[in-house]
């Protein structure tokens, strides 16, 4: 308690928070969009309507999957961020 230290997050775990937190979720968006519009381009109804409704609840889905993936996550130690170095030592308070 107290030590500065190095942290080390392995660059796997760096790629695929990139990926989670932004990647999937515009993806998501895009997707559910195309789906929406053309969902409603075939049931006669306005499409952009249905384009943003299928859109947002992708979106909601994809960040719903993120936060479980994250909770799996948190569990390995693998993917955890370490301790590479201690640089200073704190003091002991009494």
């Amino acid at each position: 308690m107290g030590d500065t230290v190095e942290v080390v997050i392995p660059d796997t775990v760096k790629r695929r928070a990139i990926v989670a937190v932004f990647v999937v979720p515009v993806a998501a968006l895009f997707a559910g969009y195309l789906a929406g519009f053309l969902l409603g381009r075939l049931l006669h109804v306005d499409p952009d309507i249905t384009g943003l409704i299928t859109a947002l609840a992708a979106a909601v889905l994809a960040f719903g999957g993120v936060r479980l993936t994250e909770r799996r996550i948190k569990q390995s130690d693998r993917l955890s961020p370490q301790v590479g170095a201690i640089i200073a030592r704190g003091h002991d308070r009494l």
